[in-house]
């Protein structure tokens, strides 16, 4: 085996390939954050790639990281990288071994499966269960140990997978190979192993020709040995080898040669710091805005990597009805918990932008709500909606009633003095054509009566957004849009103007990301007027001559490169611009050139690196 060592550290900031895994040359190691370390090994005896994922065992904060037990949410179970996303994991893996003779449709895992001490199943077995202390000090209990005795002894968490490898730093005896015979062949493994200062370490390998022939439970315990580890404990394997980190497949697809993640029933995780603010951790009081709508309130731009950073103060609704900070994965948007979503991943959409904008305008904590679903029309977002056999619509939508249901949950799970302060909906795509536009007013005003009298608030502010302007799109429902205070009381309206496509060519109806950083901009500033009675005032950049094309409002402040592209315009592109009264903008070109611009036109004689907008 080669020797493990450290050759190069590398910061990570955002790793993301096509295939939406894990990829590094062997020997080196990788720093995903300042508790999780992976790298790639080769062990040349068993011509076997693994990959190891050491976890610290406290943070900075000298916190425990604590290594928790979760089951899957659907009978069915679920893969590594879906639980990883719904529970926003920094690390997860795959546990125990399934039942060979489940009920049909469902995974459900062997022996033994307690969580955070309650006795969640017990089944007779013939394998060990590890057993997880509050300090996250592993411990392996022989077949037969009652699941009583194994919280008398201390473990809060335990589950039952295969054997234990290591024991106070020894190999255990080979007679426990007999619990299972493929331990003696070679195959993809999964195990877990902890050092004396009580790091963890999870080993996941290759197997059946990916990455490698596998290996033999011998093989296991010979790479541990020379590790050091203090204790070892073989989990699963097979095609059930999965090893999520911070929303990455580590380990390989093995599962259908090499084309899938097998599902699941549980999984080991440790959540990522602070990841998770719970409603006694939350100490102001939450300002709540219902975000829903079709496929651009959803998401389908692509995220960026400045697209990823957990927002400051603004807060998303999850699925454990808990708060945590707002952000977008690299592969998953701030739509990945509606409970109405046509499909587990969604991309980006206007919630980011706005959540960090509408912060910033009003020093207060914003927390989302997105309970959007794509290509839905007008009318099956209405109470009670049942079907509709023109679309073959089906009748189990409840568009309505989950996003009532959210905002209250939402609500609930805030602290006192928290408000759901307005909604935000973008919808009219499926609603453009010329039959079909005339009546969107009508049951649009009536969406607004019902959402604020089931929400408690006869006032509630309500911002709808135009649909995408080109190749005539939104010609028949963008004036019914844009007319919205005329027939619904307390509300506005946001532009969509010179915001484009991801696919213009093939028509798309989706904007592209730029666009929807720019569009979620513009949700906040309507937000601040409608709602906090503020006016947004600054210097408005624009990426077309003449105060034309994506154009962004920037208050007061110094904006690097980056900051420019975050708000959905590029430094390099900005073509006029627009002060409003009282303010300038002072431009810091590549060349070390500075300019104070007080007119419409941009000098395009460098590219700027860094602008200011001053009020005079």
């Amino acid at each position: 085996m080669k020797q493990i060592k450290d050759q190069m550290i590398f910061v990570l900031y955002v790793l993301f390939l096509s295939t939406g895994c894990y990829t590094a040359q062997t020997g080196k190691s990788q720093t995903f954050s300042e508790n999780v370390k992976v790298t790639k090994e080769y062990d040349e005896t068993s011509k076997t790639t693994y990959h190891l994922t050491r976890i610290k065992h406290t943070g900075q904060d000298g916190k425990l990281i604590k290594l928790r037990l979760g089951m899957s949410n659907k009978p069915e179970g679920e893969s590594a990288t879906q639980f990883a996303s719904r529970m926003n994991t920094e690390v997860a893996f795959n546990a125990s071994m399934g039942l060979k003779n489940p009920p049909p449709g469902t995974r459900q895992p062997v022996g033994i499966q307690i969580i955070d001490g309650k006795i969640i199943q017990e089944l007779p077995t013939n394998a060990y269960t590890l057993g997880i202390k509050d300090n996250n000090e592993l411990v392996a209990y022989p077949p037969g140990t009652k699941a009583k005795a194994i919280l008398a002894d201390g473990s809060a968490t335990a589950l039952t997978a295969f054997i234990p490898l290591i024991l106070d730093h020894k190999e255990v005896s080979e007679s426990l190979f007999k619990v299972a015979g493929n331990l003696i062949v070679k195959h993809p493994r999964q195990a877990i192993a902890q050092f004396d200062n009580g790091d963890i370490l999870v080993f996941s390998t290759g197997g059946r020709g990916i990455d490698g022939e596998g290996m033999t439970a011998k093989d296991m315990m010979r790479v541990f040995k020379k590790l050091n580890v203090r204790f070892a404990f073989n989990l699963d394997g097979g095609g059930s080898v999965s090893t999520v980190v911070k929303d990455q497949l580590i380990s390989k697809k093995i599962d259908e040669k090499g084309t899938a993640e097998r599902p699941r029933p549980n999984f080991l995780y440790v959540m990522a710091d602070n990841n998770l603010a719970p409603k006694q951790q939350l100490a102001k009081a939450l300002d709540i805005f219902l975000l829903i709508g079709q496929s651009n309130m959803q998401g389908v731009a692509p995220i960026g990597a400045l697209d990823t950073i957990a927002l400051k103060n603004v807060w998303l609704f999850n699925d454990k009805d808990q708060w945590e900070p707002a952000r977008n994965l690299p592969k998953n948007g701030m739509n990945r918990y509606s409970t109405v979503k046509r499909i587990p991943t969604v991309l980006f959409g206007p919630a980011y932008t706005f959540g960090r904008k509408i912060a910033a305008y009003t020093g207060r904590d914003i927390a989302i709500v997105s309970n959007a679903r794509g290509a839905t029309r007008i009318e099956w977002w209405q109470k009670g909606f049942q079907g509709d056999p023109e679309y073959n619509a089906p009748s189990d939508f409840n568009l309505y009633e989950e996003a009532v249901d959210r905002a209250k949950a939402a609500l609930a799970a805030a602290p006192a003095g928290s408000k759901i302060k307005g909604i935000l909906w973008h919808q009219g795509e499926a609603d453009n054509a010329a039959q079909r536009s005339p009546l969107y007013s009508a049951r649009l005003k009536k969406l607004v009566n019902d959402l604020r009298k089931d929400l408690g608030d006869p006032n509630l502010p309500f911002i709808a957004g135009e649909v995408g302007t080109w190749n005539k799109r939104g010609l028949n429902i963008n004036p019914v849009i844009s007319d919205i205070k005329s027939y619904v009381s307390n509300s506005d309206w946001v532009s969509s103007a010179g915001l484009t496509s991801i696919n213009e060519a093939k028509n798309d109806a989706h904007f592209d990301n730029l666009s929807q950083r720019v569009f979620g901009g513009r949700y906040a500033d309507k937000t601040a007027a409608l709602v906090y009675h503020l006016k947004p005032q600054g210097v408005t950049l624009f990426s077309a001559g003449g105060q034309n094309g994506r154009s962004v409002l920037l208050p007061a402040g110094t904006y690097e490169a980056s900051d420019l592209e975050s708000n959905g315009i590029l430094a390099d592109e900005i073509a006029s611009v627009k002060a409003d009264k009282g303010y300038q903008l002072e431009v810091y070109f590549k060349n070390g050139k500075k300019t104070i611009i007080n007119s419409s036109s941009f000098p395009k004689e460098d590219t700027p690196v860094r602008i200011q907008v001053i009020k005079k």
